[in-house]
């Protein structure tokens, strides 16, 4: 009898300890437990990257949409200097429209693994008589945001959701 009462108090024992072990890790649950409010837009497997030649005061801009990222995206870009360089926009094709804010945006959403057409930057006035070491620069930045579509099908751009914001920079010597 001495040895079923032997099991039975090492049977007690157990199921104690596994019932403290259980009761600590509750108070443990409940004493880190915390709230949190606001939210955040969190873009995964968005890029686009920007292709750009320079050749004789312009700049020709191509913008790829990567093939990874399996969405179409719209995409705007735009260039600015300081008050020295006047600059002007050519497009070959007519995709690119100019809008109320200064950038040019690409009518098309672009497929994924896609590239929009040709944008040229094109530096009509530099500074006059620039001396050895003068330099100027003029800089690029271009917006895409993730294809949305309307009921009936037509795509549309909503531009407070940008995915990517990419500046290049012209500087020339």
């Amino acid at each position: 009898m001495k040895t079923d009462n032997k099991r039975l108090l090492i049977m007690i024992i157990s199921f104690a300890l596994i019932a403290a072990l259980a009761v600590g890790t509750s108070i443990a649950y409940f004493t880190t437990y915390t709230a949190a409010k606001g939210s955040q837009t969190i873009h995964l497997g968005y890029a686009t990257r920007i292709s750009e030649e320079y050749d004789d005061f312009a700049k020709s801009l191509t913008i790829h949409n990567d093939e990874k990222s399996g969405q179409y995206v719209y995409v705007r870009a735009k260039a600015f200097s300081d008050s020295s360089v006047e600059i002007s926009y050519s497009d070959y094709d007519g995709k690119w429209n100019p809008g109320e804010d200064d950038f040019y945006y690409f009518a098309d959403p672009v497929a994924p693994g896609g590239d929009t057409s040709v944008l040229k930057v094109i530096m009509v006035s530099v500074p006059e008589d620039p001396e050895e070491g003068d330099t100027f620069n003029v800089v690029v930045i271009y917006e895409s945001t993730a294809a949305k579509y309307r009921e009936d099908g037509t795509p549309y751009a909503d531009w407070n959701e940008v995915l990517d914001i990419t500046e290049e920079e012209i500087v020339h010597e």
